[in-house]
């Protein structure tokens, strides 16, 4: 199967230091199973776009930029396995790689997800677009583009028995609040 993803950044070894540190002191704590392997799996992002307009809001130490217009464009990004959401600041290099269908982590249906991610990335664009250029956005309906974010899954357990799963991007790339 032909995906487009972030390139991968963590190799099969630096994961494997990771996952036998177990993430951290907290980790060693918490987890007394013994590390049974890594895999490397594939999760469902959308690049949202959106175009905005609105007039400049009054403000009391500047009363001439009342009623300038602003346009311009964002672009936000979204998981949809956590359905976090985050403004892209810059953009992403996607490569096309060749992928098995069991490297694709399965998410709820694709319609419902969407919409819940549509609603989400608007308020979050209205909240934006409010506060770095004070105006009152009127926002275009966005636009989806689908790509794939790589991550490593460290499984801890005993024979056939799963018990801690440790989770670690493959792409270096964070969501940034």
């Amino acid at each position: 199967m032909l995906i487009r993803s972030t390139p991968l950044s963590v190799n099969k070894n630096q994961i494997d230091r990771i996952a036998l540190a177990k993430g951290g002191p907290l980790g060693k704590l918490l987890v007394r199973s013994p590390y049974m392997g890594s895999k490397l799996e594939y999760v469902p992002s959308y690049i949202v776009h959106f175009d905005y307009e609105g007039k400049k809001l009054s403000s009391l130490f500047r009363p001439k930029s009342r009623g300038e217009t602003i346009t311009g464009s964002l672009a936000l990004i979204a998981d949809a396995s956590s359905m976090r959401i985050g403004v892209l600041e810059q953009n992403l290099s996607l490569a096309e790689i060749e992928i098995s269908q069991e490297d694709l982590v399965r998410t709820d249906d694709a319609t419902v997800r969407e919409n819940k991610i549509m609603e989400r990335s608007m308020a979050l664009a209205r909240k934006v677009t409010t506060l770095r250029h004070r105006i009152s956005p009127k926002i275009s309906e966005g636009e989806f583009e689908v790509f794939y974010r790589p991550r490593w899954v460290s499984e801890y357990g005993r024979e056939g028995k799963v018990t801690h799963r440790l989770v670690t991007a493959a792409d270096h790339f964070k969501f940034i609040r």
